[in-house]
């Protein structure tokens, strides 16, 4: 196991001991909307969607790379493409 591993472990505990104790019941306001709901359940609920939006934000950075690396090799215009194996 490499340290970022051991980190993710360690803050990954810390977490759910935080979650764990703090289980009040808490109301939730949003424009005309208002609920009652654990605490414990509305930190699991930012932690999931902060984790998936980090990871589509990846996700959409990398694609966009891919295509930014592959525009690069195409031949510009008025230049022939290069030939693998010519003699």
């Amino acid at each position: 196991m490499n340290i970022k591993h051991v980190a993710t472990i360690v803050f990954g505990l810390l977490y759910a001991v935080f979650v764990i104790q703090n289980t009040q019941v808490v109301e939730v306001r949003f424009l005309f909307w208002s609920t009652q709901v654990s605490r414990a359940l509305i930190l699991a609920g930012t932690f999931v969607l902060g984790f998936v939006s980090g990871r589509l934000w990846g996700w959409i950075r990398r694609k966009q790379e891919e295509a930014t690396e592959a525009e690069a090799m195409l031949p510009t215009e008025g230049e022939q493409p290069e030939q693998e194996g010519k003699s």
